[in-house]
């Protein structure tokens, strides 16, 4: 990942099964100051820590098949330019999490559209 953190113009981000090992990802230190599209599909990722501060230009992120993904950073919604979230068939907590992000949203009036389509529900 600190490779890819060296790329200062990368605007598309997919992170597809074996992408990284490890049940987390700590973007504490991480800067990515033009991506606009996250997709996480198929990782076995159970906790993530993101934040505004991470992703500035972030405007489209998406979810896919991360069943053991436990929650999506509510600060992830903080972020500016961000206009939709989007999970596909995650775990029942990281659902919650996504669900918990679009009442909050819904309440500040932001423009952020939280899409989920899941089996478990």
């Amino acid at each position: 990942m600190t490779i890819i953190e060296e790329l200062p113009n990368l605007e598309v981000l997919k992170l597809r099964e074996f992408a990284f090992q490890g049940p987390t990802w700590d973007l504490e230190d991480m800067f990515f100051p033009e991506l606009k599209f996250l997709l996480l599909e198929a990782l076995e990722l159970q906790e993530w820590t993101a934040s505004d501060d991470n992703f500035p230009s972030l405007e489209r992120l998406i979810i896919r098949h991360c069943y053991e993904l436990e929650t999506v950073p509510a600060e992830i919604a903080e972020i500016g330019p961000l206009r939709l979230i989007q999970l596909v068939d995650c775990s029942p907590s990281a659902v919650a999490s996504a669900q918990e992000i679009k009442k909050d949203k819904q309440r500040t009036k932001k423009d952020l559209e939280v899409r989920i389509h899941s089996s478990w529900a």
